[in-house]
């Protein structure tokens, strides 16, 4: 994968919306730098980075309020930290988990997102792991799915939600709409 298009640095004064594709993010010091003030909605497609360098480019973005990830590789965890996600969905469809040579996004944890009102996992072929400590907004959350030996787990305080595969279930998962105290 190739690096960052330059024009992200030359118009991240100005960008609203990006779609990051097919890239590999900067390096740890490299993106510590990145700055984009304006950015609302991020997508991340088929992108390469270091859970430190993902934590940078977020940290980055002080008006983002959605945030896409499909298929991201090169770390297992991500935490959320973040005065103004409204929504982040996830999804990765790796074909063969086993195979794949680099770090897998296995976990990810909400640790400080009061404004989140939406948490979209979608199909984690590998399994996925989501804890949300503190997320008071959040009243919609995906479906967890089970493929095989993976599943998607979420976890809320002492609170687990999984699939668990029956044999004689035909299609496992679990659409859930939305939550309240």
């Amino acid at each position: 994968l190739g690096p960052l298009p330059v024009s992200a640095y030359r118009f991240s004064p100005t960008l609203r919306i990006a779609t990051f594709g097919g890239c590999r993010l900067p390096d740890d010091d490299i993106a510590q730098g990145l700055h984009f003030p304006n950015l609302k909605h991020l997508s991340l497609e088929s992108v390469s980075t270091s859970e430190h360098s993902l934590h940078s480019l977020i940290a980055g973005c002080p008006a983002l309020e959605c945030l896409m990830i499909h298929t991201i590789f090169g770390f297992r965890r991500l935490r959320i930290n973040s005065l103004t996600l409204t929504f982040i969905c996830v999804q990765d469809q790796l074909q063969n988990c086993k195979e794949f040579s680099q770090l897998q996004f296995e976990e990810l944890v909400i640790q400080n997102a009061p404004c989140l009102e939406k948490l979209i996992p979608l199909y984690f072929e590998c399994g996925l792991q989501v804890s949300v400590i503190s997320a008071p907004r959040l009243h919609t959350l995906g479906f967890l799915t089970d493929w095989g030996d993976h599943s998607t787990k979420l976890v809320f305080g002492s609170t687990v939600i999984q699939v668990i595969n029956l044999p004689t279930a035909v299609y496992t998962s679990c659409l859930i709409y939305g939550m309240s105290n």
